[in-house]
């Protein structure tokens, strides 16, 4: 359903990247379709806004903030760094 959504808003994108729905990224059942769904929200609303979506909402726990990185990694390789706000990825960076 979400790869034929080629017309999905920001604000519907940003409704899926909520707090209790980026903490599921930590949940390796999940892992590889939370990161599908990162991926293809991308494609459809910009890996800028998705990246900055995600690290505002990560929170402080350990687990959610190592793989919401690898999952900026990986999005970073798909997309490329240009696609991004690089002083947001180097501040999340930091943590």
């Amino acid at each position: 359903m979400l790869a034929n959504a080629s017309d999905m808003s920001r604000r519907c994108a940003a409704l899926t990247l909520v707090p209790q729905a980026v903490d599921k990224i930590a949940d390796i059942k999940l892992n590889s379709t939370y990161y599908t769904t990162l991926s293809t929200l991308s494609s459809n609303v910009g890996p800028k806004f998705v990246s900055s979506q995600l690290i505002k909402h990560v929170g402080s726990k350990p687990k959610v903030v190592v793989e919401s990185a690898t999952a900026i990694c990986k999005l970073i390789g798909e997309f490329g760094i240009k696609n991004f706000e690089i002083k947001t990825v180097v501040e999340f960076g930091k943590t």
